[in-house]
């Protein structure tokens, strides 16, 4: 279904999708070191949506990095029409990295579904709890006689039902498994933030992580209010405890790592695959999981949201703590 939903896209002249026209407005906001015409030219795959938006990724990284965006624009294009002709060079290795993340702004910028269909999907999905299973089959089944595919009956249950019921299993975990009374709406807040700065990195112009869906943090330095709903999130499965924990780049501290429950993944069009991790500072934990830092919150989503904005200088939008790293850095 991917596949032909990137092909109708692919239909569609490259000058007039989403991301190029996204990239013309950025581009009037900048200083005139690089025109549109000259930039489209050297960054357009005209059958290739998924490469053209790896294209803008990288030439948003060297933005940020400051590197001189003619140079930029000449080194991109030759390593994209590189890797078309089937070589192996670190273009190959940005678009691994990226590519799902990419596919998914592509489906939602053009107005259609993520992708979330097939067994194996949904066994993933239930992460272990045969009752989410069970809740994910159902909705699912319901869907498609709803939609009269009579799946028993020599049927196949089609993309969008598979879609609907894994959206409705996934509000159902949200709403059911959380724990009743003022402690679950806490939770559900929580996992609500988290998920919410999650989402804004998965669809930002230069994302960092690759399909962001897990983070670590030092549980020995975060609040007492933030420890508390972190264990009653992961005692209602809201998240899993990854074992092993995480070992950190700069301090090579092991901290406590988890990710954000597959079931609830589809809630917020996030992954459901474990890829990347994002290391939280224990002030940015405590700002989404204690209760109490709703204003340290809101400045902690405004800096998520600058951080892979386009157009944004590394320097004045991201701290030490979370600097971008740019395939192309020299």
């Amino acid at each position: 279904m991917e596949q032909q939903r990137l092909g109708e896209i692919a239909k569609t002249p490259s000058e007039d999708r989403s991301h190029f026209r996204s990239f013309r407005d950025i581009l009037k906001k900048m200083p005139p070191v690089v025109s549109f015409d000259e930039a489209f030219a050297a960054l357009e795959a005209p059958s290739y949506p998924v490469l053209e938006k790896l294209n803008l990724l990288l030439f948003y990284q060297d933005l940020s990095n400051g590197r001189p965006l003619r140079d930029s624009i000449k080194e991109i294009k030759r390593l994209c029409n590189e890797f078309v002709d089937g070589g192996t060079n670190k273009y190959k290795q940005a678009y691994n990295h990226y590519s799902r993340d990419l596919v998914a702004q592509l489906l939602r910028e053009n107005r259609y579904p993520q992708t979330y269909g097939g067994l194996k999907t949904f066994i993933r999905m239930s992460a272990g709890i045969p009752r989410a299973l069970l809740t994910v089959l159902r909705s699912i089944y319901e869907w498609a006689v709803f939609s009269d595919e009579k799946p028993f009956e020599g049927g196949l249950i089609s993309i969008k039902s598979q879609h609907k019921g894994v959206i409705e299993a996934s509000d159902w975990y949200y709403s059911n498994m959380r724990k009743a009374g003022e402690e679950g709406v806490l939770l559900q807040q929580a996992v609500e933030r988290l998920a919410n700065l999650m989402r804004i990195h998965r669809f930002g112009d230069k994302p960092i992580e690759s399909s962001l869906s897990s983070f670590s943090v030092s549980e020995a330095d975060i609040s007492q209010p933030a420890r508390k709903i972190l264990n009653l999130a992961e005692a209602r499965a809201f998240i899993h405890r990854l074992p092993g924990g995480q070992r950190e780049r700069n301090s090579e501290d092991i901290t406590s790592k988890f990710q954000i429950s597959p079931m609830l993944a589809p809630r917020w069009d996030l992954p459901m695959v474990r890829r990347g991790v994002v290391s939280l500072q224990p002030d940015d934990f405590n700002a989404i999981f204690d209760p109490g830092r709703k204003a340290d919150y809101a400045d902690l989503e405004t800096e998520w949201r600058q951080r892979v904005a386009a157009g944004v200088r590394r320097e004045s939008a991201v701290s030490a703590k979370h600097q971008q790293i740019g395939l192309f850095d020299d």
